[in-house]
C-alpha cells in the first residue's frame, strides 16, 4: 500500500533519464498524503513520454455524479496489481490508460509493540522511483469540468518492506527502467507479469520523527525526511 510519498524530484535528472521534453514540478513536495487528493506529476505516453499533472485518487470515467466521484476516490488511491484487471473500478484504466508516477521516496509505518513507527523509503542508487500507475478522465456532467486522476499499483512486499509494512505486507509496484515501455505499451497479460516486488537491494529506509505521523502538522518540509532514532527499535532492525 502507498498513501503518502515525496515528489522532491530533480527535474533535470528525471528529464534526462526518461528523455522528457519538459518537467514541471511542485515548488515543494516533501510529503503528500493521498487523502488530500493532491494534484501531482504523472508521466504518460502520447507518442513520446511527457509529464502532466493529475489528482491522486482514481475517478473512473463511468462515474455518474460528483457525489459518487468523491466517494470513489477514497477507495482508489491504490489498486492491487493482482486484481486490477478484474475490478470494475480499475479494469478499463488498466487496459487503456497506464502511466508512471515519479516519487523521490515514500512513507510507510511499522507496527512494533502496539505502536506505529514512520519510515522513509528511498532509492539506493537512482534519484527517484517510478511507480506503475493507471489513470482515467472523468467529466462532471453538471459543470462540464474534466478531472484527470490516477491510482498507484501495489504488489506483495519484498524482504525490506515486509519488515517495515509488517501489517499489510504490501508495497508500490516499482518499475525497472527496462520495464517502462512494457508497462506503457504492452498487452494486459505482459503488464501483469510485471507485478512483482522490487529488489530490496535497490532500496534504503530509515525511521522518521513522530511528526511524520501527525496529520495536522506541516509535513511538507525537508526535515520530515531526516533520520530519527528510536532506541526501542535499534535491536530489532533487520536491515
Amino acid at each position: 500500500m502507498c498513501f503518502s510519498y515525496s515528489v522532491n524530484l530533480k527535474a533535470d535528472r528525471l528529464q534526462s533519464r526518461l528523455d522528457l521534453p519538459e518537467v514541471v514540478l511542485p515548488q515543494s513536495g516533501y510529503f503528500f498524503s493521498g487523502f488530500s487528493y493532491p494534484l501531482l506529476p504523472v508521466i504518460v505516453a502520447n507518442g513520446n513520454l511527457h509529464m502532466t499533472t493529475m489528482h491522486w485518487g482514481l475517478i473512473p470515467g463511468w462515474v455518474k455524479d460528483e457525489k459518487q466521484a468523491l466517494e470513489m476516490r477514497k477507495l482508489t488511491l491504490n489498486a492491487r496489481g493482482e486484481t486490477m484487471h478484474t475490478k470494475p473500478m480499475f479494469r478499463h484504466a488498466f487496459q487503456r490508460h497506464r502511466c508512471l508516477v515519479p516519487a523521490a521516496g515514500f512513507y510507510e509505518w511499522r507496527d512494533f509493540n502496539k505502536k506505529k513507527y514512520p519510515y522513509y523509503v528511498f532509492p539506493a542508487n537512482d534519484d527517484c522511483f517510478l511507480f506503475a500507475g493507471i489513470f482515467d478522465v472523468w467529466t462532471n456532467r453538471e459543470s462540464g469540468e474534466e478531472i484527470s486522476s490516477y491510482s498507484i499499483i501495489t504488489c506483495e512486499a519484498n524482504a525490506l518492506m515486509s519488515v517495515i509494512h509488517n501489517s499489510k505486507l504490501r508495497m508500490p509496484l516499482i518499475l525497472e527502467d527496462s520495464d517502462i515501455q512494457t508497462w506503457l505499451h504492452g498487452t494486459p497479460d505482459e503488464c501483469l507479469k510485471l507485478v512483482k516486488p522490487y529488489p530490496d537491494e535497490h532500496m534504503m529506509a530509515h525511521t522518521l520523527s513522530p511528526i511524520a505521523s501527525q496529520a495536522r502538522a506541516d509535513r511538507n518540509t525537508p526535515e520530515v525526511q531526516e533520520k530519527y532514532v528510536y532506541p526501542e527499535l535499534e535491536q530489532n532492525l533487520l536491515f
